[in-house]
Formats: structure tokens, C-alpha cells, sequence
């Protein structure tokens, strides 16, 4: 008798230590498929409605009405949303973003709405970044020295209004979408380095060679979707029209 309740609690025990190590599983960045916000909670915790738990932390925003339901607005410098489950980027074999935007003015420096960043180095590091610079939808990875960037064609921003954007990235190319419709294709072959910082939405604080660049999003974002799926441009298509 003694030997099998000494077998069952052996049993139990093993079953509790394998159930523990599967949740520590679902925080590790390999295991990142993707996140949605919809921003329509309230409070500083920005929700993961994907159903992964990939939940954020909000600092100096509001919300206000959104494209649908309720958005985020950027109210200035260090208005930003932590994700601080991402460390470096997951996303390297392929991915599609999309987010809703309005600004209430013309865009003319480089705003970024997700991505890494870390000071203290030779140049300015982003594991990824994308961003709004100068009417253009970029997308930033680092190889050493420098940034490799690549741009959508003008998005031609009209203040005041939403858009959507969408970034698809299947390994080797970059296809950018504005409202369902294809603005650019740009060739991609490199590989993702693995750079430990946090990742955040509408701020990126870089400080590189004595310089400090604050990359601070002044706008909206609403409906903010990125996930390890390659979205195909009828994909991407029905999504705008299904919210619009």
C-alpha cells in the first residue's frame, strides 16, 4: 500500500513539474506566434486579444474613439506601450504586420510604431523597426555597421484620416500594403541578430556614438496586429475591407 501511494505521488509530482515547465515555455520568444491589441481595454495593461497572452504595459497615453472601438493616442515624448516579453525579434523566417494610423499633421522625420532598441553602441541598434519616416513606411534591421533599411513608395498622408499599413516578409522579400493595395516590394536577404532589449510601440529611445535619437510616435494606432503568418495580398485585401 505504502509503495503505491509512494508511486502515485512520484506520478503527481512529475505531472505538476512537466504542467510548470509548459507555461515557462509559453514566455520564451521562440515560442512567440504572434499578438493582437485592440486597445479597447481600460487601464495600463494593453491586452493581447490573440488569446496568446502576449500582454503589454502603457506609459503617457490615452484613449480615445479609434477606427474601431477605442485607440491609442501618443500624447508626446515617452508615450510608449513595453512589450517586454520581446527581447529580440521572432519573427526572422517570416511575418505580417498591420496596424491602423491617423496623424493630424504631415509626417516628415522617422516616427516608429514597433521595435527594439538599446544604447551604448557604435550605431543605432533595432533588432527591428517599423516605422513612418518622411511619408514612407520603412522597415529597419541592423547589420554591422550600419542599418539596412528598406521603404514602401509615399503613402501620401492626409491629416486627420486612418489608413491602414500592412508588412509582409516571407524570408526574402518585403511587400508593403496601404489600405489593401500594394505600395512596394523591396529584396531582403539577411540574417536577424539576436541583440537582447526590450521592444516597444510608438517610442524608440536610441543612444549610439554620443547621440541620442528619440524616435517618438505622434499619432493614433489602432487595431495593431504581428504575427508569424505570410499574409497573401488577397489576405491583406479582405482584412482592410473587413475593417474599414
Amino acid at each position: 500500500m505504502k509503495q503505491i501511494i509512494k508511486y502515485s505521488l512520484i506520478l503527481i509530482l512529475v505531472s505538476f513539474m512537466s504542467f510548470s515547465c509548459d507555461n515557462d515555455a509559453s514566455n520564451n520568444n521562440e515560442e512567440i506566434t504572434g499578438f493582437t491589441f485592440t486597445f479597447d481595454e481600460t487601464g495600463s495593461t494593453i491586452i493581447d486579444s490573440s488569446g496568446n497572452n502576449y500582454n503589454a504595459s502603457a506609459t503617457g497615453l490615452s484613449r480615445v474613439p479609434g477606427k474601431i472601438g477605442k485607440c491609442i493616442q501618443f500624447l508626446g515624448e515617452g508615450s510608449a506601450i513595453s512589450l517586454e516579453i520581446l527581447y529580440y525579434f521572432p519573427f526572422s523566417d517570416g511575418f505580417t504586420f498591420m496596424a491602423w494610423l491617423k496623424f493630424n499633421e504631415e509626417v516628415t522625420d522617422r516616427q516608429q510604431i514597433i521595435g527594439g532598441w538599446g544604447s551604448g553602441f557604435s550605431y543605432p541598434i533595432d533588432n527591428f523597426g517599423i516605422s513612418i519616416v518622411s511619408d514612407k513606411i520603412s522597415f529597419e534591421v541592423p547589420v554591422d555597421p550600419n542599418m539596412i533599411s528598406v521603404t514602401s513608395s509615399d503613402l501620401n498622408i492626409i491629416a486627420g484620416e486612418w489608413f491602414h499599413i500592412a508588412i509582409s516578409y516571407n524570408g526574402d522579400e518585403v511587400k508593403f500594403y496601404k489600405n489593401g493595395e500594394s505600395i512596394g516590394t523591396s529584396s531582403l536577404l539577411t540574417t536577424f541578430k539576436d541583440y537582447s532589449f526590450r521592444h516597444q510601440i510608438g517610442y524608440n529611445y536610441i543612444t549610439y556614438g554620443g547621440t541620442t535619437i528619440d524616435n517618438q510616435f505622434y499619432g493614433y494606432i489602432d487595431e495593431l496586429i504581428m504575427k508569424n503568418e505570410i499574409y497573401s495580398v488577397s489576405e491583406i485585401l479582405n482584412y482592410y475591407n473587413s475593417t474599414k
